[in-house]
């Protein structure tokens, strides 16, 4: 069946290259939220601990990859997104938290629920715009 020209997309490569990036912040997104799982657990294991010496570090040293994987997903972000500020935000409050000689169990366990869920919201937004970019292309 032949295309109408009319209506192709007349970059087809602008698709590809977005469903290209919109692929790579998914698989990054994917790489944060396994790394934030072992923090998350250690977290809700320690519960009142978390503020004792051991605890901190363990919760510093699990801290670590989720920065790498963060700074894997925001460094491909663009400034005018919304979403890469908010988890930028979640980032330097959680590193505060973890900072600060006295921090609230409560308040990180809620922290990380909230950083769970932008992630799911993330994650939809970013299924539906592939989906979206594919179904250009399948168009097409």
């Amino acid at each position: 069946m032949a295309r109408d020209q009319s209506t192709a997309d007349p970059h087809p490569a602008d698709a590809l290259e977005r469903a290209a990036t919109v692929g790579l912040w998914l698989h990054h997104l994917l790489g944060f939220r396994a790394a934030l799982a072992p923090f998350q657990a250690t977290l809700q294991a320690l519960g009142e601990r978390v503020q004792e010496p051991d605890g901190r570090r363990q919760l510093l040293v699990l801290w670590r990859p989720c920065q790498e994987q963060l700074d894997l997903l925001l460094d491909g972000a663009h400034p005018s997104m919304e979403w890469p500020a908010r988890m930028g935000l979640f980032r330097r409050e959680m590193e505060d938290h973890l900072l600060d000689e006295l921090y609230s169990p409560v308040a990180l366990r809620e922290l990380v629920e909230d950083i769970n869920q932008m992630c799911e919201v993330l994650l939809l937004r970013l299924a539906q715009e592939l989906t979206e970019v594919t179904a250009k292309e399948r168009g097409r």
